[in-house]
């Protein structure tokens, strides 16, 4: 198909130059400076597109080698999540990204999630924390029943029909808990909405968790996960039976 368009291409510039010499012979000088320019457009046009079929014609084949995605040989990965007013970028959104991040199908000693606020709101401090905590529960529970997405928000979808899993397409582990679990960790995540709701609409909004002003303040640090520890941890819940699940969740 290339060498089919660039013969058409050959071919229509052979009887665009002519008709053009023809033209710009008998005509006059705004004539030959329109169809001067026409011409150089058109030109232009057509080396960007040669230029752009030139990586087709010896194209890069990659090979996937299967024994650098095992476990030991992954890289380490620090993951950003950027914010700055809650009041334009609601805070339940800046959680959902970071739970999405923390239950990633990735080692969690090799990953870290960094929360950069750079307005140093006390609300968004505290959804995080909460974050945080949900965490603890919405980590394992993806684990164990091979949740996708993996944003709360998306998965749970209040408002829209339940998502419905076939047993075909479970990857998870216990088939049978799979509701129920589902029921409860639901049940904890509306509690959290809550949480963050009452947040954003009580006295906490205006302050800074630092001295100065939102355009000013002092830079503070806090690690509210601590770095897991590298061999899986089995866990138990008054909620979730875990007892087969890794329950690490990576550092915050």
């Amino acid at each position: 198909m290339v060498f089919v368009r660039l013969t058409i291409f050959v071919l229509f510039f052979k009887w665009r130059v002519s008709t053009a010499l023809t033209v710009i012979s008998d005509g006059t000088t705004t004539v030959r400076a329109m169809w001067t320019m026409s011409i150089a457009g058109e030109l232009w046009f057509a080396l960007m597109w040669v230029l752009d079929q030139l990586p087709k014609m010896q194209p890069v084949r990659r090979t996937v080698y299967v024994t650098a995605l095992e476990e030991p040989r992954l890289p380490t990965m620090d993951v950003f999540v950027t914010t700055t007013d809650p009041e334009k970028e609601p805070p339940l959104v800046t959680v959902n990204t970071i739970l999405s991040i923390l239950a990633a199908d990735y080692p969690p000693d090799k990953l870290t999630c960094y929360v950069s606020d750079d307005g140093g709101a006390l609300l968004t401090r505290e959804a995080v924390a909460h974050a945080a905590c949900f965490a603890r529960l919405w980590v394992p529970f993806c684990r164990k029943h091979g949740v996708e997405p993996r944003n709360p928000e998306a998965y749970f979808c209040p408002g829209v029909k339940a998502r419905v899993v076939s047993r075909a397409d479970y990857m998870g582990r216990s088939w049978p808990e799979l509701a129920r679990d589902r029921r409860r960790v639901r049940r904890e995540y509306e509690e959290l909405r809550l949480r963050i709701d009452a947040l954003h609409a009580g006295d906490v909004r205006p302050q800074q968790w630092s001295r100065g002003t939102a355009e000013n303040h002092a830079g503070v640090v806090e690690v509210l996960v601590g770095p897991p520890g590298s061999t899986p941890e089995l866990g138990v819940s008054d909620l979730l039976d875990l007892s087969s699940v890794d329950v690490r969740v990576s550092a915050v």
